[in-house]
């Protein structure tokens, strides 16, 4: 079973709040980790990991 869930995201959009709370909320309830894949003008790839905190 994966760990995580990819959303990839080209660095020149915008990623709305309602976007990243809809796809954060399916990688929680799937008991996954969100990776958000910022891909570049030469499609390199930065990944940034999302986890959930309680305060």
């Amino acid at each position: 079973h994966a760990r995580w869930i990819v959303f990839p995201v080209h660095e020149g959009n915008t990623l709305t709040w309602h976007e990243f709370s809809a796809k954060n909320r399916v990688a929680h309830s799937t008991k996954k980790r969100l990776l958000l894949g910022v891909v570049d003008a030469e499609n390199d790839v930065t990944y940034y990991e999302v986890k959930w905190m309680r305060p």
